[in-house]
């Protein structure tokens, strides 16, 4: 019954959406989110899209407001690796150099370790690829463009020849060091193409779209959840959400019923962490103490991101809390 409601919800909202009567969405954002939606998930229809969309966010605190609050982070005018999607390209180029920088590392002390002589006229080169690695590391902390032109302008040294006949080492160093370099200097590296100008383009683009599919999907709820409190009908979204407002405050603090409800249980277990979603942690911290909280989980395992679980917050878990052996110490 609440696919079937929901697809009567969408039908209407989406006639709505087209038709530019949609609270504060204009029919042209909502086109443009249309074509967007559609062409980035061509298998699927408009309606199954933001049903999917919904049901995604719906487990989080948020639910649609969380594309709202992501567009009103992005202004299309602060320095890229400072955006959501700046920070993610930063950490996959900062850890990709970082890798080759550890691996040169560890390739020269192997081939000095040779004593093959021919070898080792490569070292006082891989001590420059490091030193330029380093430096394009550094430079990445002064943001996109100095690390875009810093990546464009540099010379790596040229690697001395080797012979037919050579160590492991030597043989992975020259590959690695074929896949980074060439002649005419370092190999375009994909993920700095765009001038920062094109990305904050990019940026304003994309929080736009994301301020329209905040206000559908919010649309979407309000409507839905009007339509299941009039039948009578409740969903296990509701079920969670109607829990998290009874054990929290405005402040996401524990209420007095949450303290009461935990101090009934001298400890509580969960098990399968690594598939909890946010709303089922936010409730977990609500009902557990400082120290009766007692998680298994393991996140090669987390097979329902689907259905909104968060292998993240496990994660975030595991760093934040300190090892065992300290806290037996």
């Amino acid at each position: 019954e609440g696919a079937l409601l929901r697809r009567d919800v969408l039908e209407e909202l989406l006639h709505d959406g087209y038709a530019g009567t949609l609270p504060g969405v204009p029919a042209a954002d909502f086109c443009t989110l249309s074509d967007a939606l559609c062409t980035l998930w061509q298998e699927k229809n408009l309606s199954e899209v933001l049903d999917a969309l919904h049901a995604k966010v719906s487990s989080y605190r948020e639910k649609g407001g969380l594309f709202l609050s992501v567009a009103e982070s992005i202004t299309g005018e602060e320095e890229f690796f400072r955006t959501p999607w700046g920070k993610v390209l930063y950490n996959d180029i900062t850890g990709k150099l970082s890798d080759l920088l550890q691996q040169f590392r560890v390739l020269g002390e192997e081939i000095e370790k040779t004593g093959i002589e021919k070898e080792q006229a490569q070292l006082p080169v891989i001590e420059q690829d490091c030193a330029l690695l380093q430096r394009l590391l550094t430079v990445a902390q002064e943001g996109y463009t100095p690390l875009r032109r810093a990546y464009a302008d540099a010379a790596p040294a040229k690697r001395p020849n080797l012979p037919k006949e050579r160590s492991a080492a030597a043989a992975a160093y020259a590959d690695l060091r074929a896949d980074w370099a060439g002649r005419a200097g370092l190999k375009p590296l994909p993920a700095l193409r765009y001038t920062e100008e094109e990305l904050q383009d990019a940026c304003r683009q994309y929080a736009a779209l994301h301020r329209t599919l905040g206000a559908v999907l919010t649309e979407f709820d309000r409507r839905y959840t009007e339509e299941k409190f009039r039948r009578g009908l409740c969903d296990y979204n509701d079920l969670e959400h109607g829990a998290l407002h009874l054990l929290t405050d405005d402040t996401g603090a524990p209420t007095p019923l949450a303290r009461s409800l935990g101090s009934a249980y001298e400890e509580i277990y969960i098990d399968e962490y690594q598939d909890v979603n946010a709303i089922q942690h936010d409730i977990f911290c609500a009902l557990a103490g400082e120290r009766n909280r007692f998680m298994v989980g393991d996140i090669k395992q987390s097979i329902y991101c689907f259905r909104g679980s968060r292998p993240d917050i496990f994660r975030t878990l595991r760093q934040t809390y300190p090892p065992l052996s300290d806290i037996l110490s």
